[in-house]
């Protein structure tokens, strides 16, 4: 694998780093997760040591997204408040969203509809004004989700078709399929079952 092989020859901490953020984005696609932890454990001495702000940020948010699937949303919420506070320090807006977004996913699997939309707003808005659209693509329909929730169906379908066009002019396909089972939900729950079949089909 090609950033294993960079991580082996890499001589600077830097380049370390890198190469390890682009393994364990790898790692975690192909679910090792727990590979994938102590190779972010290994890198976090090494980026606090270079005081490697924006570092820290993506490797704390990487490390978020393992407890999500673990069911450990607490955690999930820790590492990823983590990740937000070293990302607005190395004003890194990129992670600063996507930790936002790992925010609003752990209080939405607990529940917490009102502060996961909240979160996800505060992410959107973050998105918008920098023109974070592949960030944007799966969280709208994250906010849409929420909005369910709180009683808005209107708001939920509208924020979940915005998602559907966003993702598919990026080409996130797997945005795009989240945003269109998002709509479909909030057709059926809405009695408008031709059209939600449509989003699914």
């Amino acid at each position: 694998m090609h950033f294993q092989r960079t991580l082996t020859l890499a001589e600077q901490p830097q380049d370390q780093i890198e190469a390890a953020l682009g393994l364990a984005a790898v790692l975690n696609t192909l679910d090792c997760l727990d590979e994938e932890e102590r190779l972010i454990e290994d890198m976090l001495p090494i980026a606090r040591s270079m005081q490697a702000h924006t570092a820290l940020a993506r490797l704390n948010h990487l490390r978020g997204n393992i407890y999500f699937p673990r069911g450990d949303y607490a955690e999930c919420r820790r590492l990823h408040e983590e990740a937000l506070s070293f990302a607005r320090i190395g004003r890194d807006l990129e992670t600063e969203a996507k930790a936002l977004s790992g925010i609003g996913d752990s209080y939405y699997a607990q529940g917490r509809m009102q502060t996961a939309y909240e979160v996800f707003d505060q992410c959107l808005c973050l998105c918008e004004r920098n023109g974070l659209a592949h960030v944007e693509a799966g969280d709208r329909s994250a906010r849409g989700s929420a909005q369910l929730y709180l009683g808005q169906p209107e708001l939920a379908l509208q924020d979940a078709m915005e998602a559907i066009e966003c993702s598919a002019r990026l080409g996130n396909h797997r945005a795009q399929v989240f945003s269109r089972l998002t709509a479909a939900w909030v057709l059926v729950a809405g009695g408008q079952d031709a059209l939600a079949e449509q989003e699914l089909t």
